[in-house]
């Protein structure tokens, strides 16, 4: 049987050959006339076939009404070919409809030239007043019992989650995440099991104030460790870099052109292909009894998703072409006389790519990308996602005589903004009124200047006692809370690894810490990454300090590392040294390898953005400076070995070492509590901007400082 003659005006059924095989197919019957049918492709052969629904899971053909009812016959046909016997059956009330295999042999498209549109159309209105279609369950049910928000916990209008489900369901159809299979087949193929649950909570918008945002969730419970599913998120200090190369690289004519975009990828899993092993129990409602979803797209809650899109984005930026000088965005991609481009992968950095021709950095932390660029480069970025993903392109940040659309905005929470002086990097001030509430802390508290003090617990009996249970919880959160803000906050990074050390057994004295650290976000509430305008740096400078056996109880010593990259601060970290150090001298050394390794990893970053530059660090212990380099330990004879490595990248040249005042080391900032004058002198160094809540409390905490007898009244205004 050939394709034309199937193909025939007269044939009820439409069978087409297989992408790239052999115009020959197989017919089977149909268990009804009315019957689902499934397409599947015969091992090692050209042909194809239709097969009934009990024969397994494979890709469902719809029956396509006729306008009117005809006599009910069958035909019988038989014929040989050079291979085999084959049948044909047309049932005529039902005529099937079965289109080409364009790029999976599991995938049916519709004949969209050759269908009837009266048929069509009378196919979908069935479907849709019985909920049933192609896929399996279109409508989501009305919720029966109360449903609450899943983060507010408040009761939300079962319309408006309805709705939200609905919106979810359709994207689910859409992007074709899954299709149905009966649970037997699941079990026959060996899929694990997934059940899925609704996640639902208020998500305002400028039309809906009541809005409800539904997302489907399987819950795929990791209970043992698997190292083919992870899949790492570049840091902050990679987002900040891009903001500080917007406001360093100019044009040719040395003038600070450059903007940064921002993009939001909806529903980012659905567009990334799953590895086929999942299939997913869905809420009642949502299937057949007995039936299941197999997954085909990555869905929320599995632990591939993640991977899996990152492969997809990966894929999409590398492989993806957008054009060159010589075309416009959104031009035609059959043009291949055009220079096209495409990106390089960052190996040090996950999920950060860059493109030399267009000169632009971009990375992807979830289902967020920032990237920064020229108006026209960044154009063609715009193309390149659009055409791949369900893409909402934002405003960008920056001069308005070079494109930008807006002077600020919002990216993973934090905002950065752009003035006529640069650029601008803030964390989120709400997590700071989410702290503030849970440790019952009101505006018209009294605030501190300093987020940490020697004296806090000092003289408190109870210092040492164990906090009860309910205590103890309270503590935890708000410390989770205040280690979030941390990320943003160099001056209160000491104060939270004290007040992270009583995780697993709290104390008074650590709820003491964190009740200060509160009351000094109640002071400064905001803390302001500066990026100015300026020339490309020649050096990346990495500073690094350590305090000797700072824990009291431990006598482990801290380290900070701060890096500056021209005038602009990239990153601050601070940590406990893992081993007692014997000297300070030891432990600046500690501190100078994890100081170099950091700067390493950022020097490699900003190589692959296009930027050479040496790599210094800098340290104010001449000990630690002799440590690095001489060769071997020296008289510290147990010094581990896997510290030394530094020595060998010293005489390399891959990094220079040199001395700094202590008064202008701005790794300073994290290694002890400092007093407010010399705290706010580093955060003045390292252009970290501190602003006060408002008028009202910025007076009450500078009232309450002088009568304290603070020496610096500025502190409590900014």
């Amino acid at each position: 049987m050939c394709s034309s003659d199937l193909a025939a005006d007269t044939a009820p059924m439409r069978v087409a050959p297989l992408a790239q095989q052999a115009p020959r197919t197989r017919v089977a019957p149909l268990a009804t006339p009315g019957a689902w049918t499934w397409v599947a492709p015969l091992a090692q052969t050209t042909l194809t076939w239709v097969a009934p629904l009990a024969h397994g899971e494979l890709t469902r053909v719809a029956p396509l009404a006729l306008p009117s009812p005809t006599t009910t016959t069958a035909t019988n046909n038989m014929y040989t070919t050079n291979t085999t016997t084959c049948w044909s059956y047309h049932v005529q009330p039902q005529p099937m409809r079965v289109a080409p295999l364009a790029a999976s042999a599991m995938r049916v498209a519709p004949l969209a030239a050759s269908a009837d549109a009266g048929s069509s159309a009378r196919a979908e209105t069935q479907a849709a007043g019985t909920g049933h279609g192609p896929e399996g369950i279109t409508k989501v049910p009305l919720p029966q019992n109360e449903v609450r928000g899943t983060k507010s916990g408040q009761p939300l209008e079962l319309q408006k989650v309805m709705e939200g489900r609905q919106k979810e369901l359709d994207s689910i159809h859409r992007f074709g995440v899954k299709r149905d299979i009966t649970v037997q087949r699941a079990k026959e193929m060996g899929l694990k099991f997934v059940h899925a649950k609704w996640l639902d909570d208020k998500k305002p918008t400028p039309a809906d104030p009541a809005a409800v945002r539904s997302r489907l969730v399987a819950t795929e419970v990791a209970t043992y460790a698997r190292e083919d599913v992870s899949q790492s998120t570049p840091p902050l200090r990679g987002s900040r870099l891009i903001v500080s190369l917007a406001a360093t690289k100019r044009n040719q004519a040395g003038e600070h052109t450059r903007l940064v975009a921002r993009y939001d990828i909806s529903v980012a899993f659905f567009h990334a292909d799953s590895t086929g092993q999942i299939a997913v129990i869905p809420p009642k409602g949502l299937a057949h009894p007995g039936w299941c979803w197999h997954l085909e797209k990555a869905m929320y809650g599995t632990r591939e998703a993640s991977q899996q899109w990152g492969k997809k984005v990966t894929q999409v930026m590398v492989s993806g072409t957008v054009p060159g000088d010589g075309a416009s965005a959104g031009s035609s991609a059959s043009a291949g006389h055009e220079q096209r481009h495409s990106f390089k992968e960052v190996l040090v950095v996950p999920m950060t790519f860059y493109c030399k021709e267009l000169d632009v950095t971009v990375n992807c932390h979830g289902d967020d990308f920032l990237a920064e660029g020229e108006a026209a480069s960044l154009d063609r970025l715009d193309d390149l996602l659009s055409r791949n993903f369900q893409c909402k392109i934002l405003p960008r940040i920056g001069p308005p005589a070079y494109g930008g659309q807006t002077t600020s905005g919002k990216h993973l929470g934090r905002t950065i903004s752009w003035t006529s002086e640069g650029f601008t990097w803030d964390g989120a001030e709400t997590h700071c009124n989410d702290l503030l509430q849970m440790l019952g802390l009101k505006s018209s508290s009294n605030g501190v200047s300093t987020p940490a003090s020697k004296d806090t617990g000092k003289n408190a009996r109870d210092a040492a006692d164990e906090l009860d249970d309910s205590k103890a919880a309270l503590f935890r959160r708000a410390a989770g809370t205040a280690l979030h803000i941390s990320l943003d906050r160099p001056s209160i990074m000491f104060a939270m690894v004290d007040i992270m050390a009583g995780m697993a057994k709290p104390t008074e004295l650590h709820y003491a810490r964190l009740l200060r650290l509160a009351r000094y976000l109640l002071r400064h509430p905001t803390e302001t990454w500066v990026y100015r305008y300026q020339s490309s740096p020649k050096e990346l400078l990495v500073y690094t300090d350590s305090d000797w056996a700072a824990d009291k109880e431990t006598r482990r010593s801290v380290s900070c590392l701060a890096e500056r990259y021209g005038d602009h601060l990239l990153e601050v970290s601070v940590a406990k040294q893992t081993v007692v150090a014997l000297s300070s001298g030891e432990a600046e050394f500690y501190g100078i390898v994890r100081a170099t390794a950091h700067g390493i990893q950022t020097k490699q970053l900003l190589e692959a953005c296009n930027q050479k530059l040496q790599l210094t660090v800098l340290s104010d212990s001449s000990a630690a400076r002799g440590m690095c380099t001489r060769t071997g330990s020296g008289k510290v004879r147990h010094l581990d070995i896997k510290e030394l490595w530094v020595q060998q990248k010293y005489r390399d040249r891959v990094f220079d070492l040199r001395p700094v005042d202590t008064l202008l080391n701005w790794a300073d900032l994290g290694t002890k509590a400092h007093e407010q004058t010399r705290l706010d002198s580093l955060c003045r160094q390292m252009q970290l901007r501190r602003e006060g809540r408002n008028a009202a409390a910025g007076a009450a905490a500078g009232s309450s400082a002088r009568a304290a007898g603070t020496p610096d009244a500025q502190a409590s205004s900014r």
